[in-house]
């Protein structure tokens, strides 16, 4: 575990985050627009009466078949 933006976080996950970051761009821009996305995510699956699976792996499936089944 590593402690980035205030939160203990796992050092995978903390990579992850930064991987995408460019030179200047702020770290707190990226942590609030990813954590906007999940709360619209989970506030939409909410809004259908759909469960999000719990395992990474299984919700990681689940939103790529969304995505697929939405032909975007």
């Amino acid at each position: 575990m590593t402690k980035k933006f205030g939160v203990s976080l796992p050092e995978d996950l903390a990579e992850r985050i930064e991987e995408d970051l460019e030179y200047g761009d702020n770290r707190s821009d990226r942590i609030q627009n990813l954590i906007q996305l999940g709360l619209a995510v989970e506030d939409a699956a909410e809004g259908v009466h759909v469960d999000i699976p719990e395992s990474q792996r299984e919700r990681e499936a689940f939103l790529r078949q969304v995505f697929i089944d939405a032909d975007i």
